[in-house]
């Protein structure tokens, strides 16, 4: 992917300069750092020469985002972030494909004769070389720390880790405020579903071994309600501020996608599931070159041909990922609290953010990665079931699945500059 993808392997060059900003921000005491913020944004207003005729705008980001880049900053400088910044990204993607396979050995156990090592490492390849794992190399989002805390997490209660797996489950909340509100919504809906139906032992198996009561599951709801809390309280003290400061940030209809009728990134609910063909089919018209001469051209209508294949080979796949996803949770009950809570929040998410998922396919959608590498593993661990040996199943979900492997290279490499 270094030497032959066409974006290679480190930061795009907007996401580097954001994260420089970010962090010169901290060191400038600018005006967000009162607020627990900073910003991508370049500016040099602080509160020393802060004047109130000035109107400072921003597009905040949490400051405990770079921390760590602070950090390596006061060893090297910039040119170590630089350096070293790409490698921690990397890390993070790496450890979380780890995560990935170890929860999809979970799963599949006694469904099916593929050896367990084996299913780790396909879970582990497909995974690692997704289009959705490739974009977070290039342009890391929160999406990759949140999942990495959130898996973690349900390791550690899986293996009676609680106290661990409860700062896990913490960390991955306040990494990433949007995911634990809609987990908030989801493990709400779980037990609003249980008291109407007078099931309440029932929707305790979606919440974590040891937490799976309803004393357990109202410190899971506080868990996901905390990070929340500090965001409205962020928001009440930059409106009530004596300083003037306008944030940038998209607000909720705008990412939901109904605040104007002038929102052309917003298409709809069949939109906002682009991710799953790993890119848009757009990827495959060059800017460059009019419709008329791409259909004259033999070598552009096979490159037009063969990329929108890619594309749809990919939306297959992703779609058979989710029913493998879908029947792994019904022949395996102990995942559900794990499977369940993430599938049904990035459903939601999903859709009624429309208009966030349409114009990003990278970010949220790292989160369906370990949905598709969970759930293509699980359907080959069932149907490759060949009676009297395990020479079969285990070869040919090898074949199979570097097959995958590939095709999810190919697609990686469609990958644009804005993901």
């Amino acid at each position: 992917m270094s030497d032959n993808a066409p974006l290679g392997i480190n930061w795009l060059p907007y996401h580097q300069e954001r994260v420089l900003n970010a962090v010169d921000n901290i060191f400038n005491n600018s005006l967000l750092i009162k607020y627990g913020l900073t910003s991508w944004d370049s500016f040099n207003y602080t509160y020393q020469d802060f004047n109130d005729k000035n109107l400072i705008t921003a597009y905040s980001v949490p400051l405990i985002q770079y921390l760590h880049f602070s950090l390596i900053r006061l060893i090297g400088g910039n040119s170590l972030i630089i350096w070293i910044g790409p490698i921690l990204d990397r890390i993070a993607i790496l450890c979380v494909a780890i995560l990935s396979g170890e929860l999809t050995i979970f799963a599949c156990k006694g469904t099916g004769r593929i050896n367990y090592n084996l299913i780790g490492i396909l879970s582990f390849s497909i995974f690692i070389s997704s289009p959705w794992s490739y974009r977070m190399i290039l342009a890391p989002w929160q999406e990759v720390y949140f999942l990495l805390y959130f898996l973690a997490s349900a390791l550690c209660f899986i293996n009676s880790y609680k106290k661990f797996g409860i700062v896990l489950f913490c960390l991955s909340c306040f990494t990433q405020y949007h995911w634990s509100m809609i987990l908030l919504l989801t493990y709400l809906s779980f037990i609003i579903t249980g008291i109407a139906t007078n099931n309440t032992s029932k929707s305790m198996q979606y919440f974590p071994p040891g937490l799976n009561t309803p004393k357990g599951s109202r410190w899971i709801i506080l868990f996901c309600a905390l990070p929340l809390i500090k965001v409205v309280i962020e928001k009440i003290q930059i409106n009530t501020s004596s300083i003037s400061i306008k944030l940038t940030n998209s607000g909720v209809l705008s990412r939901i996608g109904i605040d104007s009728v002038s929102n052309i990134h917003h298409g709809g609910w069949f939109g906002a599931l682009q991710f799953l063909g790993g890119n848009r089919i757009s990827v495959c018209f060059p800017n460059s070159i009019n419709l008329e001469s791409i259909t004259s051209s033999m070598a552009h209508r096979i490159s037009l041909f063969n990329c929108s294949l890619s594309i749809l080979g990919m939306l297959i796949l992703s779609i058979l990922s989710i029913i493998g996803f879908i029947n792994i949770n019904k022949e395996n009950k102990k995942i559900r609290f794990v499977a369940v809570p993430i599938s049904f929040s990035f459903l939601t998410f999903c859709m009624i953010f429309q208009q966030s998922f349409a114009a990003h396919l990278l970010g949220y959608s790292f989160i369906f990665g370990f949905i598709f590498s969970t759930g293509i593993v699980s359907l080959l661990n069932k149907y490759l079931n060949s009676e009297g040996t395990v020479f079969l199943p285990n070869t040919l979900s090898c074949i199979i699945s570097a097959a995958i492997v590939i095709s999810n290279i190919r697609v990686s490499y469609l990958t644009g500059i804005n993901g």
